[in-house]
């Protein structure tokens, strides 16, 4: 499992190894992104339903995780036919922040292939001590290609 960041914004969980054909994309699926007591990013919960959600959601088909193309420990690995809980250690959770996720599903066995999150304004990524093994790009904010919103093709550098 790896994980890009940019901005503290934009999360994009690769799930496995390589996609087996098609990719589609599910979007806006109700998550919640746990914490640990000192506001480390934990891991992320899906699930079929979450009823304590402002916004009534649609029960969701689950995708399959593929846990042999992980690097997470399976007892960190919940997947059940209405939850998929991915921890990245064996912590504690001791918050859940409601969020939305699009979850790249592909195959015709629907094995996830990856989870992006862009995290709304008022949420905030935390520290990242937990995932820090599995970052392979992490660009904070101000470090990347900025756009000037009215102008084309107006990225600088």
């Amino acid at each position: 499992m790896r994980i890009t960041i940019e901005n503290d914004q934009l999360i994009y969980i690769y799930a496995a190894k390589s996609p087996k054909g098609k990719i589609e994309t599910i979007i806006d699926v109700a998550c919640k992104l746990l914490y640990d007591e000192q506001g480390n990013w934990l891991g992320i919960r899906i699930a079929n339903d979450f009823s304590d959600q402002e916004e009534s959601w649609a029960p969701l088909n689950l995708p399959v995780l593929r846990t042999e193309d992980i690097e997470v420990p399976s007892h960190l690995i919940l997947q059940r036919d209405d939850c998929l809980e991915i921890k990245f250690a064996d912590c504690p959770v001791a918050k859940q922040v409601d969020q939305e996720c699009n979850l790249d599903v592909g195959g015709s066995d629907h094995v996830l292939y990856g989870i992006e999150i862009i995290l709304w304004p008022e949420i905030k990524l935390g520290e990242k001590k937990w995932i820090e093994p599995f970052v392979i790009f992490d660009m904070p904010f101000g470090q990347g290609p900025e756009f000037e919103y009215g102008k084309e093709d107006s990225f600088e550098e």
